[in-house]
């Protein structure tokens, strides 16, 4: 039996045809137009700054970090790295240390932490020049390289204390491309500071940096919901989040375009 094609039919797959190749033209179009919010979403790291001078309680060159050509459209993250010694048996042992930064909205300026010894975690590998992924995300990014800690004699590495964490911050209203930022010890007692390290940058917190974070005085549930949540935004890197978008877009464009 011969099968019949009528114009009616070739009209209809036509159109669909066209209509396919304008909905692919559209997503590489989109595509192009969104490469700069790509490239922003990228892992940046602007600068690193290892502290082991606390002689000075106020921001101060050997405490301060200065930065050039940050984008001042963008957020800035910022990842704090504490190697800190308990001094004796004094449970109420603290270290308050501050960032202080004009040129970004902290919370409060500057933001305070009051780090209690016995609310940190003790490490067996507590130094960051022994992390290789933290090593090799600042020699890519910066060609640079962490110096090692330097231990009191006869340290006894179960007082050690370490505490991490990665934020981001938003910048002034009046960025202009340059940042500076000051860690300093503010208050001490029976906790000693070893080491502080600050590391700041733009777009994607890096995953080597937020795997240090510690999860300090959470209960049970709290600690599982924390880890869930990173571990489902580690899944959507920044590459899929775009894809996801762009489909998105164009599916709902082309779905409007063909209503009727």
């Amino acid at each position: 039996m011969a099968i019949t094609v009528t114009p009616a039919a070739n009209n209809t797959r036509e159109t669909t045809v066209n209509s396919f190749i304008k909905f692919f033209a559209l997503s590489v179009l989109i595509s192009l137009f969104c490469l700069p919010t790509y490239a922003a979403l990228e892992t940046k790291v602007l600068g690193f700054k290892q502290i082991s001078d606390f002689n000075s309680p106020v921001p101060s060159p050997e405490n301060t970090l200065s930065l050039t050509a940050v984008n001042p459209n963008l957020p800035v993250w910022i990842c704090l790295y504490y190697v800190g010694l308990k001094q004796g048996d004094n449970r109420d042992a603290y270290n308050q240390i501050a960032l202080y930064s004009d040129d970004l909205l902290l919370s409060s300026n500057p933001q305070v932490n009051k780090l209690l010894a016995d609310a940190l975690p003790n490490r067996q590998e507590f130094a960051l020049d022994e992390n290789s992924d933290v090593e090799d995300l600042l020699d890519q990014q910066l060609d640079t390289s962490i110096s090692p800690v330097l231990l009191p004699i006869d340290v006894n590495a179960k007082k050690i204390r370490v505490y991490s964490t990665t934020a981001d911050y938003t910048q002034s209203i009046d960025a202009d491309g340059t940042l500076k930022l000051s860690v300093v010890s503010q208050q001490q007692q029976d906790f000693k500071p070893l080491a502080i390290y600050v590391i700041v940058g733009q777009g994607e917190q890096p995953e080597a940096l937020t795997k240090l974070r510690t999860i300090d005085n959470m209960m049970d549930g709290d600690s599982f919901k924390r880890s869930h949540q990173m571990a489902m935004r580690e899944a959507f890197t920044p590459q899929l989040k775009l894809l996801l978008m762009i489909v998105a877009f164009c599916g709902l464009f082309y779905m409007y375009k063909n209503k009727d």
